[in-house]
């Protein structure tokens, strides 16, 4: 439990420090709008470097990864940013692909599989190991630019 609180103030206290260096990367203006992005920018600068954070390395992509009973097909990933196509397997691009654009339910303690048809398989990271690795992007940058 004191760990918990630990990880909770320090991200707290790196979020405050960092939060006037926060700039969109282009995957969440993609996603989210200019609009939003400037109330963010304001208001809410965290949620900005959290999903540029989810967006880059909340995920990963394995071309030999088994594919686990539970696992979503791509085709069954809702758009959640108007204008977005639904997405395939034939036209998935691990380099390209946002998935702040598409409507993802996170486990908070399991990973999510999604099934790229038969060319391999994304894993995304549940909400509690995300903020774990978030935390410590963080305090590595903080100490990089200390």
């Amino acid at each position: 439990m004191k760990r918990n609180w630990t990880l909770i103030i320090a991200l707290f206290a790196l979020s405050s420090l960092s939060a006037q260096s926060t700039l969109p990367t282009a995957k969440v203006e993609q996603a989210f709008g200019q609009e939003v992005v400037a109330d963010w920018l304001q208001n809410q600068p965290e949620e900005i470097q959290l999903s540029a954070f989810y967006a880059e390395h909340g995920w990963v992509f394995n071309e030999d990864g088994k594919v686990p009973q539970d696992a979503l097909q791509i085709e069954e990933l809702e758009p959640q940013t108007e204008g977005v196509t639904k997405m395939t397997a034939e036209a998935f691009d691990a380099a390209t692909f946002n998935p702040l654009l598409f409507n993802i339910k996170l486990s908070d303690t399991r990973p999510t599989y999604i099934q790229v048809g038969d060319r391999g398989v994304l894993m995304f990271y549940s909400t509690e190991r995300l903020q774990t690795l978030f935390t410590r992007f963080q305090i590595n940058e903080q100490a990089r630019n200390n």
